[in-house]
């Protein structure tokens, strides 16, 4: 059965997706932001509750403490391998992943990415009524959320010819994550960058379909 062309569009739209860290200076529109987010607010999650939440970092200031806290957190890591070859490869690791996570501070538009609290999960009040033991479900129906909104947010960017970034690493690095100003309820689970690429990174090779699917 051949495909339909809105339907070869998408599957071309999804392979041609790059992790983007290097971006032209120039910021992009705003309208193109409130499009992404426009998509990112049509994401399913569970009872609708809508628990993900999407901060522009355009303070320098705010910058400046994330980026100060990923660097102390950098150099405790640094410190805490000791100077043995045992230890190389992970400090080399260490370099590593601090490398592919300095250039956001530098990125147009750097997002924080997030969840609340913003209902009471069904898991939840099972377990106030004693009819199970407290668990991780709600915690992972939320990280969910943020994933598929996630998703919807850079496929638009794909479209309007923005490249994106999701960095986890920048967490590790401040760990304990550090709480921005005035966001008490809001907990970081990843940033993103975006803006107009300087280069498209090579694709990576297609996964053989049995890696990642099977039927039982």
């Amino acid at each position: 059965m051949s495909l339909s062309p809105v339907s070869e569009w998408f599957d071309q739209l999804v392979r041609e997706r790059r992790s983007i860290r290097a971006y032209r200076p120039e910021a992009p529109p705003a309208d193109h932001i409130q499009a992404m987010l426009g998509c990112a607010v049509w994401a399913p999650s569970a009872s609708n509750s809508r628990p993900f939440r999407f901060l522009e970092l355009a303070s320098p200031a705010i910058r400046r403490h994330l980026e100060q806290a990923m660097i102390a957190g950098r150099d405790r890591l640094l410190a805490g391998t000791a100077e043995t070859k045992a230890m190389k490869a992970l400090r080399n690791r260490i370099r590593v992943y601090w490398r592919y996570a300095e250039f956001m501070f530098q990125a147009p538009v750097l997002l924080a990415a997030g969840t609340v609290r913003s209902h009471t999960a069904f898991a939840e009040h099972l377990t106030a009524a004693g009819l199970r033991e407290e668990g991780p479900q709600p915690e992972t129906d939320r990280n969910l959320s943020l994933g598929m909104a996630l998703m919807g947010l850079m496929l638009k960017a794909q479209t309007l010819g923005l490249g994106t970034c999701i960095l986890t690493a920048p967490l590790i690095f401040m760990e304990p994550p550090q709480a921005l100003p005035g966001q008490p309820d809001f907990q970081i689970k990843c940033f993103v960058t975006a803006g107009f690429p300087i280069e498209i990174p090579r694709p990576p090779a297609a996964p053989a379909m049995e890696t990642f699917y099977r039927t039982i």
